[in-house]
């Protein structure tokens, strides 16, 4: 059980509206943190699925949780492939200015690549 499920008190669906909660706020923190370094940095929940694929799938709240999780996964992916519309370029801008923005961009989708091909993602 993680941390959060052996202290709080409580019926189940408390723990796991908790749990779902967390994971919200932490996922929105790690993407504000490192967004503020030009990074992108998925927030992956720690959650228990050391039991088999089968129970853990059948666990409706694990389930939503993870859901969730990939959501929100799917909005920072949406919103860094987007970006490109957000380059702007003034009058001054050159080339290298140019070149600078696709390195960053491709640094940042290489993360992300990097990041959805963990263990734990999988």
């Amino acid at each position: 059980k993680q941390w959060y499920q052996r202290r709080v008190r409580g019926p189940e669906s408390v723990r796991n509206d908790f749990a779902a909660q967390l994971h919200k706020f932490m996922a929105c923190l790690t993407d504000t943190a490192y967004k503020m370094e030009g990074k992108t940095v998925l927030y992956i929940p720690e959650e228990d699925v050391s039991s088999s694929l089968d129970k853990s799938s059948k666990n409706k709240e694990l389930v939503a949780r993870l859901e969730t999780s990939v959501i929100h996964w799917t909005r920072q992916i949406k919103e860094v492939l987007s970006a490109q519309d957000a380059l702007e370029m003034s009058e001054s801008s050159g080339p290298l200015e140019e070149i600078a923005f696709w390195r960053s961009r491709c640094t940042d989708l290489s993360g992300i690549s990097k990041q959805l091909d963990q263990e734990g993602v999988q």
